[in-house]
């Protein structure tokens, strides 16, 4: 498999609310493998470690034990190889959407003729090509979403990451998103932090339900929904859970 999670476990030590020091278990076991052109979905309640799995895959945090490997290599730190896209855009106001698209090539120190023709290339693979000279603050949230993706693909990366990035979007912007996501998984690993159950149905190929810092089940997306093998699978997808 191109992605592989290795019994991975994540702690923390926090104070408590009656100021005693106590160690978490934020991760507990994971074990999980994804294919390059696989879009994998990990679903489940806040708090249960969806997007702190997130993180290690990005290299923004490390394990407390277990590893991570993509194509071979284990993962120790960020890499272009692995983009993260957000539920907050992050775009600069003063740039303009080219300029956005343009960010991560700069640090590549691409010549600027460049750094232009590839920001066009994925500007025009969002749907955004006639709004590149653009600031973001005149476009809607799905586009500056899109403006995002484009940032995020610009750089040639295997892996995509994405915290929950159509929350805090309206259905018809958050369809628009999705399709583009379809569009664009058959080139990736596409791996998506969601608490909407339909979108998870809807576009994802295999799913993985989270409790408490394990993975209660993963398989492919429609058996999870419609055969789910964990009482506990069936109690969240049917609604019988919290």
């Amino acid at each position: 498999m191109y992605i592989e999670i290795d019994h991975l476990c994540k702690r923390v030590v926090a104070r408590d609310t009656d100021g005693v020091r106590r160690e978490r278990v934020i991760l507990d076991d994971i074990m999980l493998s994804i294919d390059h052109g696989e879009f994998v979905c990990l679903l489940g309640f806040s708090g249960c470690g969806k997007s702190t799995l997130l993180n290690l895959l990005a290299g923004f945090d490390q394990p407390t034990s277990g590893r991570i490997t993509v194509d071979g290599q284990p993962v120790t730190r960020p890499s272009n190889s692995r983009v993260m896209i957000f539920q907050q855009y992050g775009l600069l106001p003063w740039r303009t959407v080219e300029q956005n698209v343009m960010l991560g090539l700069e640090a590549q120190r691409l010549p600027r003729v460049d750094r232009q023709r590839l920001a066009e290339e994925y500007l025009r693979l969002v749907g955004l090509s006639d709004h590149a000279r653009n600031f973001p603050a005149r476009l809607s949230g799905g586009q500056q979403q899109r403006i995002c993706i484009a940032r995020a693909i610009a750089n040639d990366p295997e892996v995509l990451l994405m915290d929950e990035p159509t929350s805090a979007l309206d259905p018809i912007s958050t369809n628009k998103i999705e399709d583009l996501i379809q569009e664009l998984k058959d080139r990736y690993a596409i791996v998506i932090v969601t608490h909407n159950m339909q979108q998870a149905a809807r576009i994802s190929d295999k799913t993985a339900f989270f409790l408490s810092g394990e993975v209660v089940e993963f398989g492919d997306t429609a058996q999870i929904f419609t055969d789910p093998r964990d009482q506990r699978t069936n109690d969240y997808i049917s609604g019988r859970f919290g």
